[in-house]
């Protein structure tokens, strides 16, 4: 097993911690009537926020080399926007709010993930390759468009 994929493995665990760390605060936020009141944790949450914290920290000790690792292969960077979530930003009894982290951010996430794995896995050593050159990438419809006619 290369450093790489060793790596992978790890920050996929921390990423998993730090999520259920994230919806264990929330779950446990929504069970009473609260006021939103910023930088100020209630005793009843005092156990979830210092889980969430330790979480988050050995998260933003894997970022820099996730980050690396997403631009050595030409990934998108989606590691900076799970950090900035705000727990307990507003009353549970408002609805419709969401998580403070989407199903399209976890998502963006998980696809992540799944292609670092893919890239560093030992039985894809032949398919690694640089980014392809931005000269040369097209995006958008128009790229489909003229890839298909071209």
């Amino acid at each position: 097993m290369s450093a790489d994929s060793t790596f992978v493995q790890q920050l996929r665990e921390a990423t998993d911690r730090y999520l259920r760390a994230v919806d264990a605060w929330e779950s446990e936020y929504a069970k009473y009537y609260r006021l939103p009141v910023p930088g100020q944790v209630s005793p009843d949450l005092a156990s979830f926020h210092e889980i969430y914290l330790n979480a988050r920290k050995e998260l933003q000790r894997l970022l820099p080399e996730a980050i690396r690792l997403c631009r050595r292969f030409g990934f998108r960077d989606v590691w900076q926007a799970i950090l900035r979530v705000e727990l307990g930003a507003g009353t549970p009894q408002s609805g419709g709010g969401g998580g403070a982290i989407g199903r399209g951010e976890r998502r963006e996430i998980e696809k992540c993930l799944d292609q670092l794995e893919e890239v560093v896995s030992p039985s894809s050593a032949h398919l690694k390759t640089a980014p392809p050159d931005s000269t040369t990438r097209r995006r958008g419809l128009l790229g489909w468009i003229q890839e298909q006619l071209f």
